[in-house]
């Protein structure tokens, strides 16, 4: 039995012996400051559980233990987090949902005052308080909403309306009244009384629950994560639990809804199979049938294994096709089965394709995840979700294990196919066609052509065209390589004749001398470092007139250079050859032979204008 308690900080968790169950009304006594129903409010809402038990059909079990509270919703302003789900309980229906927790279902989605009290299935747009956005930190979340996510409004399990989300999220209003806008179009609705109102006044608690669809298709389930039920049958939520015992066993099968023990805190379910000795089953399944036409549907499951090394096997994902919703037997049946994967305590993924039967008749499908096979007890494995898709086939076989590849070739499950290919015709046959697929192409020698309508960038670029390329440690011909734009990365041997025209680029070389003939230039695009002795003809530099042409240290002050204008002393304002120092007095110009120290010299000259000469002066002389 589950019980529940809104609070601000985490309740205790109840008594031992604190509470009751009459078997024979059907009556259940909460632990103290606990309910058996959701109670309304903003706080928090935790949930215990406490198993009761009888030997016969009636009598009351007094003898309880109750689980640690765990937190199964959000809510108040206390509480951080990513929740999918949002709490509002005052229903407005003129003011832009001005005010924290309210919400307005608007008939018309261009104005803000048409809320609506009832009909929800004709609304156009939803309208919900931002002040419960800034409160309760669901922004990682909800700044990703887009277009095509599908949102719940759920009020409870025979009143509820999912849509899918067309626009938004848009801003309306200021201050206290600001709202955010959705519009929606309908998916699907129960409603039994639809001219009923829903109260306008505060403390009618519902919930928005935001879902975001996995990839380009629809999931069929209502609550595939179960974080919409509260545990088993119509008054819980959207799941049904089943099992099944017949023979002598002392081990009986078990299915249990699991509050917040699920990925991420999310609900889960508990699956255990029996040993008795003629059939054990325990199975979970949607309660609502859903209408589907499609040839084939695929089966998304979270799960983990709770019981190292235990028998997994004889799991099996299936559907039953009823003619009506409301039909009580099935019309058609079918299911695959695999043994499951041990994943001791890890969460992993299954994908399973089943095939329905293409019987007019069959309509309305129940689809179910179960146990079952005769004498063989199992551990206890862990379901987190179960999210179902319609796909357009299968593709060779009904079962698709551990991934599905769109397109895949299919293997065989019979040994004496193995290794064969799949016809047209159903027939498996031996593989006619190609040679062997190269693995690996280092170390190999030889040309390979390359296609360019399937280029592969180790071999050649998109705009080459078709051609045959050797690969590396193959030594190039002269005819390998005549014309074009030839990128090399690694190439041995090149030489002269291995390229006769175009240009070459060279992204990595080796050692040695690289010698440059003809008429061009090598042009740098960078400032380059030379880090040895560099021998020349002649270095040239550019027309511009400027002092800093060849700097002696890193520093425009200390140059060599040309330019035009000068007039000191007898220069006629024309070209001089400039030498620079910067402008300390003490610093200057210095001419010797190399046999001066530097207190010696044979000429110097001061930044200043002061000259020295070692010996003498020649004027007017030669």
């Amino acid at each position: 039995a589950n019980v529940y308690q809104r609070a601000t900080t985490p309740p205790s968790t109840p008594a031992v012996d604190d509470g009751q169950y009459n078997f024979t009304t059907n009556v259940l006594t909460p632990p103290s400051g606990w309910t058996e129903a959701i109670p309304s409010g903003t706080d928090p809402l935790y949930a215990s559980i406490g198993s009761f038990s009888i030997i016969g059909q009636t009598g009351i079990d007094t003898t309880v233990i109750w689980t640690a509270p765990t937190r199964i919703l959000d809510g108040g302003p206390t509480v951080t987090g990513n929740s999918l789900t949002l709490t509002y309980d005052d229903l407005d229906t003129t003011t832009l949902a001005a005010g924290p927790s309210r919400y307005a279902i608007l008939s018309d989605s261009g104005d803000t005052t048409s809320g609506m009290t009832n009909n929800f299935q004709n609304a156009q747009a939803v309208l919900l308080n931002i002040i419960d956005f800034d409160t309760i930190d669901h922004s990682l979340y909800f700044i990703d909403v887009r277009f095509n996510d599908v949102l719940t409004y759920f009020i409870s399990t025979s009143r509820w309306f999912q849509w899918r989300i067309t626009s938004g999220p848009g801003v309306l209003g200021t201050g206290a009244a600001t709202a955010i806008l959705f519009t929606i179009t309908l998916i699907d609705y129960v409603d039994t009384d639809v001219s009923v109102n829903q109260p306008t006044a505060a403390g009618n608690a519902v919930e928005f629950q935001f879902n975001q669809p996995l990839g380009d298709t629809t999931n069929f389930l209502i609550d595939p994560d179960m974080d919409l039920s509260t545990g088993f049958g119509y008054d819980k939520g959207f799941w049904g639990g089943f099992t099944k015992d017949v023979g002598a066993g002392a081990f009986d099968s078990n299915v249990t809804f699991q509050i917040g023990l699920g990925a991420n805190s999310s609900n889960c379910i508990d699956m255990v199979r029996g040993n008795h000795a003629i059939s054990n089953v325990a199975q979970i399944s949607n309660l609502r049938r859903i209408r589907v036409n499609f040839g084939s549907v695929e089966f998304r499951i979270r799960y983990q294994t709770l019981t190292s090394g235990a028998d997994y096997s004889a799991f099996f994902v299936g559907a039953e096709g009823f003619a009506l919703a409301t039909s009580s037997n099935p019309v058609s049946a079918v299911q695959t089965q695999i043994d499951l994967p041990e994943s001791h305590l890890v969460w992993t993924t299954l994908r399973l394709v089943v095939r329905l039967d293409p019987s007019d008749t069959a309509q309305f499908w129940r689809f179910r995840v179960f146990l079952s096979a005769a004498g063989t007890p199992t551990g206890v494995v862990r379901v987190d979700s179960v999210f179902i898709y319609g796909v357009p086939d299968e593709f060779g076989t009904d079962t698709v294990f551990g991934k599905v590849i769109s397109g895949a070739v299919p293997e065989s499950d019979t040994t004496a196919d193995a290794g064969k290919v799949l016809q047209a015709d159903g027939l498996w046959v031996a593989n006619a066609g190609g040679g062997a697929p190269v693995d690996s192409v280092f170390g190999r020698t030889g040309a390979v052509t390359a296609q360019q309508s399937d280029y592969d960038g180790f071999f050649l670029t998109p705009s080459e065209g078709n051609a045959a390329y050797s690969l590396l440690g193959h030594a190039h011909a002269a005819a390998d390589i005549t014309s074009g734009i030839f990128v090399v990365a690694r190439i041995p041997n090149l030489n002269a004749s291995k390229i006769t025209t175009g240009t070459l680029v060279v992204l990595r070389g080796g050692t040695g001398v690289t010698t440059k003939t003809g008429t061009g230039s090598v042009v740098l695009s960078v400032s380059p470092v030379l880090s040895g002795t560099a021998s020349f003809t002649k270095i040239q530099g550019p027309t511009t007139s400027t002092r800093d042409k060849i700097r002696v240290y890193p520093s425009s002050s200390y140059c060599i250079g040309m330019g035009s204008g000068y007039t000191f002393g007898g220069i006629g304002n024309t070209y001089v050859m400039s030498f620079q120092m910067n402008d300390d007095a003490a610093r200057g110009f210095w001419w010797g032979d190399v046999a001066h120290s530097n207190a010696q010299g044979a000429m110097a000259l001061t930044t200043g204008g002061k000259l020295t000469v070692a010996h003498s002066l020649r004027i007017g002389y030669g």
